[in-house]
């Protein structure tokens, strides 16, 4: 059979995808079991009536002995039918388990014995796929352990199938054997499994050296290399972003962060090369939780310290023991710093990325890898940050590990982490609004330069090759070229429709073949003595991604939806964004997140969808409610400040000016003007504004309204109107000062965003915001018009017409001054809310 007919890259390519379906439903049955509203009663620690019936159930697991005690299991008997039909889907997802580890283990196998051999930076899909395989399976297989009831679900399952067809379920045996095991004793299993394929697992390892290595310099190597500076440059700013493996620089640091760690860990005994094990160091010196799956995570330092401790006893494993407990200290005392210096940059250099690529969007075609490169850095800053907070470390006392507070909650607490999140997000919406662009530059780029190159460039392995090769490799290029002479790529608009008629990903799964064919041992030739032509397909494979698959390959580089599996960790951050003056305007943010959620979803887990599209869409609405209730309080302070201004100009409280005017004309003496006691007043401390001099002396108050100083100069102590308006030191915000900025940055985060899609759900910020001051001022507006306390008497009196228009005029001034901050509907307002607005009109009827 050929190696072609082997269909390796397909086998590869459909049970990575199964597989890590089957993880995401194994991660919500977790979930499920784990919460009191949706665990079954039935199942131990449930209904007490069935505690009689599963203490004889369990005695004797995995066998089922009920002969002693028959009548016990009556609670069982009476609802047997019920229990068969919820018990049934937790455990065939135990049975697709065991049936993707029987094809894991086969496929390895195959791909052992064909000797492929797996390098990043040739065969790039296949060991890609080949690690997430292998890092995937140790996930769903240690997620296991985990699941306190797998015993209770098996057995009790076992029992009512044999009750019901009179034989044992023929997985039940090896599921009780396989599943049930400690932590520890799975970890030997996988260990057994995984290393009789050490040598291939070690080689694509080994070729992560260089991408994983640039993934972990600090922000001072990147300033020193003007990483994602457009300008550095002005001469080559409009120069398409060439490269050599650019699909290597974008797979996230989390992603080859776990293939290293379980990858070594299941094939411990290759750590004894130094090679091998300064990989792993690097990896321990950066992180002391490791992603299992989603919000699943393990404290690797410890589990890697136990586990050689009692399966590597020799003075190799005693020394690298030793090493991997510095690796811990590090990790805590040093690496927190550097990740802080790292956001920093990256929030600066996005602001600058998205002001230039704003102003001239059609750079985003030429320098569209470079959004994606720094997307994906940011995203790895903001996943580091979010699991080591929501986790802190487990430190070792002399009797036992417990679990205390994080290290030092400055270092893993960033007050500007919505800044780095909202221009991640502005970016996103940059690309996805002129995705057209981005697809026009890269189709023409694909007809233009990557078709020719291919065709030049693939004749030197056509002679090679046998002729099932030779046509897939002839294909991929005649369809590239055609692209050149197509009419619609020619066109200077590229509609979103015409965008669709585009498809590449059949020319991605020939590659794939390809890659499966030629790397191993029977090959004819072999991809690596070709390395020019790699290069240049994988680059052309990128710029098709960039035409037809630009939404996935956004997620893959910026996907957030992780935050809404740390619901009290998202929660806890917004708050804090809104207590912080600085951030305000990057509140939107969160319900924006919010949106990103359901692309934590997998197909083959569907019923997780609602739940986690109901969940996402109650937070969105929290937190835009939050938003509008903050924006309201500002308002509401700005509301009473124009009514007190209005109320400072009213004519009653002119009065006492006018009684000294008569005097001061009779009497001729000079009263100081309204400038001198706007600065009388402002200066407390005594200083005469106009002329800069000290007064001295102390201020006392008389009984006629003025100040009275020791050198026998006066002031009016009544107030005036604009006195606001006079500082003395700008830099001293005022109230209103301080609520004007704070409505006018909360306003900015309220027009962000149109519109947000949640599920199946169309949120809109500013109609929440405006229902929100409908209601309120409905409320304001009748405490205006009720009857009040007058001059201390128990009498009631209604406000005065004069009194409650002027108030009325104040808050719609107040509600147009909104208007220049936010983009809501006043007029409605006023329709709605000033019920006798047709009262003209009412009048004539």
């Amino acid at each position: 059979m050929s190696l072609i007919h082997q269909k390796l890259a397909e086998r590869l390519f459909i049970l990575n995808d199964r597989q890590l379906g089957v993880l995401t439903r194994i991660h919500y049955m977790k979930q499920m079991l784990s919460t009191p509203e949706y665990r079954p009663t039935v199942l131990p620690g449930g209904d007490k009536a069935f505690d009689g019936a599963w203490k004889v159930l369990l005695k004797k697991f995995p066998s089922v002995d009920v002969r002693s005690n028959p009548s016990s299991m009556q609670p069982f008997f009476n609802h047997q039918k019920e229990l068969f039909a919820m018990l049934s889907t937790y455990y065939f997802n135990f049975v697709d388990v065991l049936d993707v580890r029987d094809h894991f283990i086969d496929l390895i196998g195959c791909l052992a014995s064909s000797k492929i051999t797996p390098d990043i930076t040739v065969n790039f899909d296949v060991t890609r796929i080949y690690l997430e395989l292998v890092s995937n399976y140790f996930a769903m297989m240690f997620l296991i352990t985990r699941i306190s009831d797998t015993k209770a679900i098996l057995i009790l399952f076992n029992f009512l199938y044999d009750q019901l067809h009179g034989k044992q379920e023929p997985n039940y045996p090896r599921m009780a054997e396989i599943f049930t095991e400690t932590s520890e004793g799975m970890l030997n299993r996988l260990h057994k499994e995984i290393n009789p394929y050490s040598r291939t697992l070690s080689r694509a390892l080994r070729s992560l050296n260089d991408f994983y290595n640039r993934r972990t310099v600090r922000a001072q190597n990147w300033s020193d290399g003007h990483f994602l500076d457009i300008l550095h440059e002005p001469s080559k700013v409009t120069h398409t972003v060439l490269g050599e493996q650019l699909g290597c620089e974008l797979i996230p640091y989390e992603v080859m962060e776990r293939w290293v760690v379980f990858g070594y860990l299941l094939i411990y005994p290759e750590l004894t090369d130094e090679d091998s094990f300064n990989r792993l160091k690097v990896a321990l010196r950066h992180s002391y939780v490791v992603v299992l799956f989603r919000e699943e995570v393990i404290y690797i330092h410890s589990l890697l310290q136990s586990f050689l401790e009692s399966s590597w006893v020799n003075k190799v494993g005693a020394k690298r023991i030793n090493e991997i407990k510095e690796t811990f200290s590090i990790a805590c005392s040093q690496t927190p710093k550097m990740h802080a210096d790292r956001r920093a940059y990256l929030r600066l250099s996005l602001r600058q990325l998205h002001l230039i690529l704003s102003d001239e969007p059609g750079l985003l075609g030429p320098k569209a890898f470079l959004v994606f490169w720094g997307l994906s850095y940011a995203s790895d800053e903001v996943h580091w940050l979010l699991r080591h907070s929501a986790n802190p470390i487990v430190k070792k006392s002399a009797t036992m590990a417990s679990r205390t507070g994080p290290f030092s909650s400055d270092e893993l607490s960033d007050p500007f982490l919505p800044e780095l999140l909202f221009r991640m997000d502005e970016l996103r919406s940059l690309v996805l609004r002129y995705s057209p662009v981005i697809q026009r530059f890269y189709l023409q780029l694909l007809g233009c330069y990557d078709g020719p190159g291919l065709s030049e460039y693939v004749q030197d392995i056509l002679p090679h090759v046998n002729n099932e090769e030779s046509v897939i490799f002839n294909s991929i290029a005649k369809q590239l070229c055609e692209l050149a002479d197509n009419p619609v790529v020619r066109e200077t608009n590229l509609s979103p429709m015409q965008s669709t008629l585009f498809d590449f990903s059949g020319i991605r799964l020939d590659w794939l073949r390809l890659q499966a064919c030629l790397s191993c041992e029977a090959s004819a030739a072999s991809l690596s003595d070709y390395r020019r032509l790699v290069e240049h397909i994988n680059s052309t494979i990128l710029h098709t991604k960039l035409v037809d698959y630009l939404d996935e390959l956004l997620r893959l580089v910026s996907d957030m939806s992780i935050f809404i599996f740390y619901p009290s960790k998202f929660t806890e951050l917004f708050s804090n964004c809104r207590i912080c003056p600085a951030q305000l305007r990057f509140t939107i943010v969160f319900p924006s997140i919010c949106s990103q959620a359901i692309q934590a979803c997998h197909d083959l887990c569907p019923e997780e969808r609602s739940h986690i599209g109901r969940n996402a869409a109650n937070l969105c609405r929290h937190f835009c409610q939050e938003i509008a209730d903050n924006i309201c309080l500002y308002l509401f302070n700005r509301i009473d400040e124009f009514g007190n201004m209005a109320d400072q100009l009213a004519p009653q409280n002119s009065v006492p000016w006018l009684t000294d005017e008569k005097p001061a004309k009779k009497g001729k003496k000079p009263i100081i003007n309204t400038r001198q006691n706007v600065n009388g007043i402002m200066n407390t401390g005594g200083i005469d504004s106009r002329k800069g001099k000290r007064l001295n002396g102390p201020i006392n108050i008389s009984t006629n309204n003025k100040f009275t100083l020791s050198n026998n100069m006066s002031f009016d102590s009544r107030f005036i109107p604009g006195v606001e308006s006079f500082r003395t030191n700008r830099e001293e915000q005022t109230i209103n000062d301080k609520t004007l900025f704070g409505l006018s940055q909360l306003c900015y985060s309220v027009n962000h965003h149109r519109e947000l899609l949640v599920f199946d759900q169309v949120i809109n910020p500013r109609e929440i915001l405006q229902n929100e001051i409908q209601f309120r001022i409905i409320d304001l507006l009748s405490s205006y018009s009720s009857f009040a306390s007058h001059d201390n008497t128990s009498e009631s009196l209604a406000s005065k017409p004069s009194e409650l228009l002027r108030r009325v005029r104040a808050l719609m001034n107040a509600l147009i001054d909104l208007e220049n901050h936010v983009c809501i509907d006043v007029i409605g307002l006023f329709s709605t809310v000033f019920t006798q607005h047709t009262q003209p009109v009412d009048a004539f009827r």
